[in-house]
């Protein structure tokens, strides 16, 4: 297989410009490997269908999916959404996208200037070491969720990054223009400011190749390992929006209060509880006393 060449766009200047000079020289490196970008899907399908197998355990079917960085679809088809919109910054992938997978939408938008002005039950950032601004994109992020909206992170362990230049250079992996090695830590660090917290991370594919037996027992046993699982190469974080704090008076309180003979102490109990929110609930749960705790309670 011949690898495309990537584009070289020096950047000359400083500030925003050099930031937009970058975004530039990323769509027009998308727009040039979008023709083949489904031979390099099929040259890696073993990489690519382990973490299909993970994003359809996140992701429930038959949800509202949005998917950042969505290149031709592939893992936005594979949770099979009843709505899918699928984000990308090359109307070269996004037309390929288009043709392999009609039933979804797909838009070219910069993730950090997202606005489609409407939530979703999911949301897929992908290639996220490919985007400029890491902090912006999650911002925009954050105007498309709801409060119970999971937002996955599908990021490359930066111990990987030597190995990875090198499958491009050799013509192995496709080319990108100057990727962001972001750790996993990182990524924590750009969820909380953006108003997410982290609920879990996996990590996967400590042998990404598939070698019969011997990628079944790296990848399914030996990268579980304590210590070794963090040299696994994908890392997928997990992650809720963090919700407005919410006033005293607009909650109410339980609070359960398990017994057994305790006829003595349930007027102290009572008179100890202070009330919460707008009103407290004092709930007690008698296990089979014999005294006259079930009285006293009432």
């Amino acid at each position: 297989m011949t690898a495309t060449r990537p584009v070289r766009s020096p950047i000359s200047t400083w500030g925003p410009a050099a930031l937009e000079q970058l975004r530039e020289a990323r769509r027009r490196q998308q727009d040039a490997v979008a023709p083949q970008r489904a031979k390099w899907i099929r040259a890696n399908s073993y990489y690519y269908g382990r973490l299909k197998r993970l994003l359809q355990f996140i992701i429930e079917p038959g949800m509202r999916v949005l998917e950042l960085r969505c290149e031709t679809g592939q893992f936005l088809a594979s949770v099979k959404p009843s709505y899918g919109v699928g984000v990308e910054i090359s109307d070269a992938m996004a037309a390929v996208a288009r043709q392999e997978n009609p039933q979804l939408r797909f838009v070219k938008s910069d993730p950090e200037e997202l606005d489609l002005g409407e939530t979703f039950d999911y949301v897929i950032v992908n290639h996220i070491f490919d985007t400029v601004d890491i902090l912006g994109a999650f911002e925009h992020i954050r105007r498309h969720c709801s409060a119970d909206t999971l937002l996955v992170v599908i990021n490359y362990n930066q111990f990987w990054q030597p190995l990875l230049q090198f499958a491009s250079k050799m013509g192995l992996r496709s080319q990108f223009v100057e990727p962001n090695w972001v750790s996993g830590n990182d990524i924590r660090g750009f969820l909380r400011l953006a108003g997410f917290r982290m609920v879990r991370m996996y990590r996967l594919l400590l042998f990404p190749k598939w070698i019969p037996l011997v990628s079944a027992f790296l990848n399914s046993f030996v990268a579980r390992l304590p210590g070794i699982r963090r040299l696994c190469m994908m890392q997928v974080i997990v992650a809720r929006p963090i919700g407005a704090a919410r006033q005293e008076e607009d909650v109410s309180v339980s609070v359960i209060v398990p017994c057994r003979n305790e006829a003595g102490n349930v007027q102290l109990a009572v008179e100890r509880i202070p009330s919460m929110g707008r009103y407290t609930e004092i709930v007690f749960c008698d296990d089979k006393s014999t005294d006259d705790t079930a009285d006293e309670v009432h």
